[in-house]
């Protein structure tokens, strides 16, 4: 054993743009992996995924975290560009592909941290459509679309 492995270490020091000579080291790369058994199917080696840049192992556990984990910084970035509805963000998560369970821990994280406040909204959105001459009751219309609770009191006290 320890003969093929001398013979490997001797060939790769002479390496050279020789191709006799690369093909002697490949010969010999062959020759200790054969007695070693590197290369046998009776190896049973466990496939445990490694996170590339950290060098741990990942587990289902850890993907679901990393999935919650895009899905919360999805938000977070949708919402630095301008605010949405608790259904408006829902739709969103869904279009981008990510879980019903993941969707919804994130809106509670979003409501927790008070990123989403759907009055506040409702009454921004409200406001909006005032400027821009809508009726009462396009207004209502619109905003039920959206899921959002208004009534023709909020909105003449808005205009």
């Amino acid at each position: 054993m320890n003969d093929g492995k001398n013979k490997l270490f001797e060939s790769l020091k002479s390496l050279s743009n020789n191709p006799t000579q690369l093909a002697k080291i490949s010969e010999s790369i062959e020759e200790v992996a054969q007695k070693e058994s590197l290369y046998t199917d009776e190896m049973d080696i466990p496939y445990e995924p490694i996170d590339i840049f950290s060098g741990e192992k990942n587990t289902e556990k850890d993907n679901k975290k990393s999935s919650y984990k895009k899905a919360f910084d999805y938000a977070i970035r949708i919402l630095s560009l301008r605010d949405y509805s608790t259904y408006k963000m829902k739709q969103k998560l869904k279009e981008k592909g990510f879980s019903t369970e993941h969707s919804t821990e994130v809106i509670e994280k979003l409501l927790e941290y008070k990123y989403i406040r759907d009055e506040e909204y409702t009454q921004m959105r409200t406001k909006q459509l005032i400027l821009k001459g809508y009726a009462n009751s396009f207004i209502l219309r619109k905003l039920q679309q959206e899921h959002l609770i208004s009534d023709n009191e909020l909105i003449e006290s808005l205009r």
